[in-house]
């Protein structure tokens, strides 16, 4: 029996007879273990990914949800940091009919409101408006607060959201992910060719790259520092300054810094920052502010709703 075989037999054995046994705590604890390698702690915390697990399961402030959402963090953004640009809205919407893809440019992105990894870059000499209808329509029937018990997104309205395409050499832009601790850069992973040949550099606040670390995804080559970086910096300190931990994704495109996203609890703590001693050194870094919300679930009900989620998918 060769290896793989033996492994998707061990974990057909596991999901059906030794999980169903376990307590919701210990079989939460066992899916972190083999993502990250360690057993963790979530009732003090010290890695990062701890703490953001911790804060998935304890942190209910209202004001993560609000930039959770693609429309309202608009808001935010121009209140916190007014010198970040916005990318210019061009249509918000559930039916993406022929006559809204007709009044759109050549180029644009469509993103889902309510969610994360739904993006879409279109080019209308390749695409076709009923493909990207199809694709796009799936996104409204999909609950991501179901997910991963992400609950930021529980409340946020399903609908299409098209920006302009921003490009930078005539392409993509670098998607730059700035992991902040209390209001203050502690590390960047910078997304290259994401919709293409995807590679992840990291680099610390003063841009000097960590060729040893790794979030998920492979690093890339080399890349200039821009002339801008210390600009998205300090934009990233004031977007971030109210929580003690979330990630803000911006776009750096020459003189300018674009805003991305806000991530609240990136990949659901599911992807291992490597190696681990750099977990436990940035999560050294962050100070958890756990009398300021109210607990509103138990780690057991966390447990169990994100069990019966897993069953369903």
């Amino acid at each position: 029996m060769s290896e793989n075989v033996l492994f998707r037999v061990l974990k057909i054995v596991y999901k059906r007879w030794v999980a169903p046994s376990l307590g919701n705590t210990f079989r939460f604890k066992l899916t972190y273990l083999s993502k990250h390698g360690y057993w963790p702690d979530l009732e003090n915390p010290r890695s990062m990914m701890e703490k953001i697990t911790w804060l998935l399961r304890n942190d209910r402030n209202p004001l993560r949800a609000k930039v959770a959402d693609r429309i309202l963090a608009r808001e935010f953004v121009a209140q916190h940091a007014p010198e970040c640009k916005l990318p210019a809205n061009l249509w918000i919407g559930t039916e993406f009919t022929q006559d809204v893809w007709d009044a759109l440019p050549q180029k644009f992105v469509i993103k889902g409101n309510h969610g994360s990894q739904m993006t879409r870059l279109v080019d209308k000499a390749k695409d076709g408006h009923e493909a990207v209808r199809l694709a796009t329509r799936a996104w409204l029937d999909i609950d991501y607060s179901q997910l991963h018990q992400e609950w930021v997104y529980a409340k946020a309205q399903r609908v299409l959201v098209v920006e302009e395409m921003l490009e930078l050499d005539a392409a993509s832009p670098p998607d730059w992910k700035f992991m902040c601790g209390n209001g203050r850069v502690l590390l960047i992973a910078v997304d290259l060719a994401r919709f293409s040949q995807p590679t992840r550099n990291i680099y610390n606040r003063e841009f000097v790259r960590l060729r040893n670390a790794r979030i998920d995804t492979a690093q890339g080559p080399d890349i200039a520092k821009p002339a801008s970086f210390d600009k998205a910096v300090r934009l990233a300190e004031q977007l971030t300054a109210p929580f003690d931990f979330i990630r803000a994704d911006l776009y750096i495109v020459g003189d300018d810094i674009y805003f991305g996203e806000m991530t609240n609890f990136p990949s659901a703590a599911m992807d291992a920052l490597e190696p681990k001693a750099l977990d436990f050194e940035i999560g050294s870094q962050i100070t958890l502010d756990g009398l300021s919300h109210q607990t509103l679930t138990g780690f057991n009900d966390f447990c169990e709703t994100a069990q019966h989620t897993s069953q369903m998918h």
